[in-house]
This record gives structure tokens, sequence and C-alpha cells, in this order.
């Protein structure tokens, strides 16, 4: 034999190679851990003759010429064919688990990347595996899926279509089957709602997976599915063990909004503010109807009273009440220009699923803000927000709604993930009616300005109107003098400046001058801006 030759040979070796992989891959199915071919090499020196059911004579000769003048060679050779049969295995069950075909250049860089090359370039190693894949295929139709045929060569493509196809068996799987009744993705949350559009699998991406423990989140979007998937792409029982872990964990099936809703804390810890929902009759049905001021004052109280807030810093408070200003000014802007429910689906509200609404851009590379930044500001107003939004070509819709918009961009990767025909036509239904069916926000004269405040409060309004409102009961006059000492304040003229300073008292306390002697009363609108005081101090104290 010329020992010259390039390693390994070319003549008859493909197969010769194709059917030392069909010994491989069947000792790898008896064992699927993959353990008995990790000396799979060194075993073949010794034991070639005992291939005579699969090899030729001629190709037993040839192997062991191989080892005979080129051992080291030789070995690194069929470890790594041994290797590559091993992650074609364990991929190839993966793929046909999640029910898609298998797509051989990723693994063939995967593998390449890792320096298993069988001494051979790219293009050459690729070309391998398509072949040994395509022999065993015909060998183990029932254990190997399909191999596509048209190679996805964008990455992110790739990837999507995995990690999406992963996600979908997750959800079919996980708790057998719990969130997957009658081919639909259901979200516990919008089921107990009566929701009918937003509980099923055809908004996939809108389906996410929450942890229902203290536990740091580990987030299972599709991108981080396949690089799980990437990571184990030589364990065949990836998904049970994956399964498994999640269901330690106690991982739940829920759509984005519900997620959005479960992940802001602000808005839970004063949600019946912000909805200004389930009030006394004797209030205004709409928080935007009251004074800037009186708004502001609540906002306070609310944060004062509540266990969880009442503690924290000045800077701290000041930071959730900002969360809190923001909210009810994205509720009243949308509110304003949409009505109170998604412009799309129509089942998610302002009431009771705020957060849950997003600012979708008609062109994502046209955009030239972020619409959540606007809000950041105390200073900037509800029609200033509006304005800017205007020239941004966008509108609020719910975010599984938002999900649906931005298919376009993978919209033909959607045939490899739904194989049902029946949930691609109701994916391409939705997807029209999102698209023709989005209106954008515009400049209105509707829009006002109801939180904005003439001047900065001081923290003495509250004081005031208490104090007024028990010396009242006591049925005398309550002068700057009287008045003073009840706040204990120093000087009957501090007083006196503090009305000076705040015009918009005047709609709550009723002032008198006869005689130079200056007397205070509550107005109807005082007396009800105190029974709201007491109500939201009332309620957030005993949560």
């Amino acid at each position: 034999m010329n020992k010259q030759f390039n390693f390994p040979p070319y003549y008859n070796f493909p197969r010769i190679r194709n059917l030392i992989s069909f010994d491989i891959f069947e000792k790898i199915i008896l064992d699927k851990s993959g353990s008995k071919i990790s000396n799979y090499a060194l075993d073949l020196q010794k034991n070639c003759a005992k291939l005579r059911h699969l090899l030729s004579k001629e190709d037993i000769l040839l192997i062991q010429e191989l080892y005979k003048n080129h051992f080291d060679k030789s070995v690194k050779y069929f470890s790594e064919l041994a290797e590559t049969i091993k992650y074609l295995y364990a991929v190839s069950v993966m793929h046909k688990k999640i029910r898609t075909n298998l797509t051989i250049k990723p693994l063939a860089k995967y593998l390449f990347n890792k320096e298993i090359t069988m001494f051979q370039n790219f293009k050459t190693f690729y070309n391998s595996i398509i072949e040994i894949f395509d022999f065993l295929y015909k060998k183990f139709p029932d254990i190997l899926p399909k191999r596509s045929k048209t190679e996805i060569h964008n990455e992110k493509l790739y990837s999507s279509l995995i990690g999406s196809r992963i996600k979908l068996y997750l959800i079919k799987n996980l708790y057998n089957g719990k969130f997957c009744k009658s081919g639909k993705g259901e979200c516990p949350e919008c089921k107990k709602e009566g929701f009918k559009i937003n509980t099923n699998i055809s908004r996939l991406k809108a389906l996410e997976f929450h942890h229902t423990t203290d536990e740091k989140e580990q987030k299972y979007s599709t991108t981080v599915l396949y690089e799980l998937f990437n990571e184990n792409r030589d364990n065949p029982l990836f998904l049970e063990n994956l399964i498994k872990s999640m269901e330690s964990k106690k991982i739940t099936l829920i759509c984005a909004n519900h997620h959005d809703i479960i992940s802001s804390k602000y808005y839970n810890f004063f949600r019946h503010l912000i909805s200004w929902k389930y009030l006394p009759n004797i209030f205004p049905n709409k928080i935007q109807y009251l004074s800037p001021e009186l708004i502001h004052t609540l906002i306070k109280i609310s944060i004062n009273a509540y266990p969880i807030t009442k503690n924290l810093n000045s800077k701290q408070k000041a930071y959730v009440k900002l969360s809190i200003i923001s909210l009810l000014k994205r509720k009243y802007i949308i509110e304003t220009l949409y009505g109170e429910s998604c412009q799309i689906c129509g089942e998610f509200n302002t009431i009771e699923h705020l957060v849950s609404f997003h600012f979708n851009h008609m062109d994502e590379t046209k955009k030239t803000l972020i619409a959540s930044d606007l809000f950041k500001s105390e200073e900037i107003t509800c029609s200033e927000i509006v304005s800017k939004l205007d020239q941004e070509r966008g509108g609020y819709l719910c975010n599984n709604c938002h999900t649906v918009f931005h298919r376009s961009s993978y919209y033909d990767l959607l045939e490899n993930v739904y194989i049902d025909e029946n949930v691609m036509e109701k994916v391409s239904k939705d997807h029209t009616n999102v698209k023709q069916n989005f209106k954008l926000v515009y400049s209105s004269v509707l829009i006002k300005d109801p939180f904005k405040l003439s001047k900065r409060l001081s923290g003495n309004f509250e004081k005031y109107l208490i104090a007024i409102d028990k010396l009242s009961k006591t049925g005398g006059i309550i002068t700057n003098k009287i008045l003073a000492n009840a706040l204990g304040v120093k000087s009957p003229k501090i007083v006196a400046q503090f009305f000076d300073r705040n015009d918009f008292l005047k709609q709550f306390i009723r002032i008198s001058r006869e005689n130079r002697i200056t007397e205070y009363e509550l107005t109807k609108k005082g007396f009800k801006a105190l029974s709201l005081m007491n109500y939201f101090k009332k309620y957030y104290s005993s949560r």
C-alpha cells in the first residue's frame, strides 16, 4: 500500500465510511448515552474482523493497513466519525420529536467549530455528513427525520425555527399537555377571563413561560430554547430533561399580556387607584375629572399608606409616584384616542390590563424614539407626548396583538413552524386582521393635560383640609390664628401666605374676610376631596 496517499483514502472509502457509520449508529441506538462508542476507534482496530456482515474482506484489510501505517490519524478519523454520528443521532432524535426536518449545515458548522473535521475542509465535511445521513435514513426511516433539501443559510431564521418548534413541543407536553387542549395553547388567565382570540396556538410568539416561584427567572424564549438546544446537541434526552427541569421549577404558560401584568410591581400595588374602578358612587367616574393637585395628593397619600412603600426614602417614593403618573397618562391617552379596549382584539382593556398596552411603530426602521421614554419625566404633558407620538407613525395595541403585527419579517418561516394547515390559516387571518385594523396615534384637540400641576404642592394640602374639617366640627369660627395653633405653625401669617400662594385651594376651601378677620370653611369640593383622601388612606393602609 502506498504510504504517501492523503488520509483518508478516497478509493471506495465513502462506502466503507457509511457502513461503519451504520455500525456506530446501531450501537448508539442500543446504548442511547453514546458511552459504548467513546472508544470505538480503538475497538475498531481490535475487532475489525467482526464487521464481516457489513464489510468485504478487502474493506477490512484496508482498515487494518490504515491502523498499521497511520495509527494516530486512524484513531483520530474514526473517533471523529463516531462523534459525528453521535451528534447526528441526538439532533435527529430531537428533530423527530419536534416534528421538523433536519438541516445539516448548522450541525456541520457546530462540529467543525469543535474541530471535528475528519481531515476535511468544511465543504467536503458538510457533504460527507449529508451522504452519511442519506445512507442512514434509508436504513432507519422511523428513527431519523427527513432532511431539509433546501438548507437555511440564515442562522437567525434557523434558530427561530428550532426555538419555535421546541416551544410548541413544550406547550404540548408540559404537565402532560395541561396547557394544550384541543390544539390550543391556552394562557390560564386568558381562559379564566373567557377570551377566545388570545387562547390560540396561532399566537405562539405571544405565549411565554413564567416562573411561579421566587427563583431568579430563566426566560425560556425561542432564542434561549435554541441556545439550550445548541448546548445539548449530543443529548438525545435533552427535551425530556428540559421538561423535568421546567416542571420542577413550577414553570407555567402565560400570554405576553398577563406576563406584563404579573411583572409590573407598582401597577399591581396601586391598580385600584390607577384603574379608578369600583369606587363609591359619590366620587367622579374618571380620575382625570379631579384637579391635578388632588390627583398628585391622592398618589402621595396612597404611597405613604401602603405598607410596602410607606417606609421607602423620598427618592424611592418619588420614583413610585412617577411610575403611577406615567401609567395614568398612558391610560388617559389610550382611552381618549381608542376607548378602553385593545383596538385589535377587543379582549384586553385599560381597566384591568393597562400595562399590557404597547406602542407599536408601523415601520420599526423609522423609529426615532422609544415611546415609554416619553413618560419618564413628570414634566412632559399628555398633549406633548401625543404630539411626539403622532410624528412616530405608530399606535397603541395590546402586547399579544403587537407580536402578531411584526410577523411579516418571518412570515414564510411560519409554514415550517406550524405544520397544521388549519393553524396556518388562522395565523394568516389573524395577521391580516391586525395589519388592516391598526390605527395610529394622532394629535387631537381631545387630548388635554389633566395631570399637569399649576405649581409644586407642599405636603400641607392634606393637613390643611383635615385641620379645617376637624375645627369645623367644634362649631367655632376658623381664623388664621386658630388654624395656625391646630397645625402647630408659629405664626398666623404663614397660614395666610400658604393660601395666597395656592389659588387652586379656593375650590376646596372657602375664604371670607370681614372686619380684617379671615375665616375658613370647606366647600363641597373640599369635603369630597377629603373623603377621597380618607378613602385611599384607609384602602391602602389595610392592604
